[in-house]
């Protein structure tokens, strides 16, 4: 009985024993586990090179184009602004007021100059001073003149101011033909309230194409 009793508790004390050791199997099994778990994803995030991988492009990638140089606009020709008015070209050398000015078998005369009070009759003309010019075409040539196609012009001061024209007092432009062997006188006025009269050139453009007969002179 003796022997009985003491082998049970042999059997005890090895149960007892295996018992712990398998708790301290499981212990470690798990500490070890523990210790040997990978990196938390957000430690991995932080070294990842994404980052860098999906940086924002820089400013000087996405800049627009710069502007070109110069434009059309800077490199056109420049265009010379016109100057003072003049006879319709070519001309004649001028005459003085009171001489003949002929070209060919044509003569062109001043017969008579006047300064009166010009009236406001037509849109855009203004009543003032003005000077009233009687003008005569002799035509000696084979064919008769259009005398429809004369236009006359007045210019004022050393840089040619063109002359403003009215109708009345007297107003009496050439009209129809001048025959052959004939002559016309045709009326015409233009404003001088400021004009410089003592530098006067009239034009008077007879033939289409010839050069414009000129009277230059004092009309004071």
């Amino acid at each position: 009985m003796v022997e009985r009793a003491s082998a049970q508790r042999t059997w005890r004390l090895l149960a007892v024993v295996a018992a712990l050791l398998i708790v301290a199997g499981v212990v470690w099994a798990v500490v070890a586990a523990g210790s040997g778990a990978p990196p938390a994803p957000a430690a991995t995030a932080s070294s990842s090179p994404a980052g860098s991988a999906t940086a924002t492009p820089t400013a000087s990638a996405t800049a627009p184009p710069s502007a070109p140089a110069t434009s059309p606009a800077a490199t056109a020709p420049a265009t010379a602004a016109p100057t003072g008015g003049s006879p319709i070209a070519p001309e004649a050398p001028p005459v003085a007021p009171d001489e003949v000015a002929e070209q060919g078998d044509v003569e062109v005369e001043l017969v008579r100059v006047e300064h009166v009070d010009g009236q406001a009759i037509a849109p855009g003309e203004i009543a003032g001073p003005a000077i009233r010019l009687t003008i005569e075409v002799r035509n000696g040539r084979d064919a008769a003149i259009d005398a429809g196609l004369i236009a006359v012009n007045a210019y004022f001061g050393d840089d040619r101011s063109p002359a403003s024209s009215l109708m009345q007092p007297g107003g009496d432009p050439f009209g129809g033909s001048i025959a052959p062997g004939a002559a016309a006188r045709g009326v015409y006025l233009f404003e001088a309230g400021s004009a410089e009269l003592s530098e006067t050139l009239i034009g008077v453009d007879v033939l289409p194409g010839e050069r414009t007969f000129t009277f230059r002179g004092d009309l004071r």
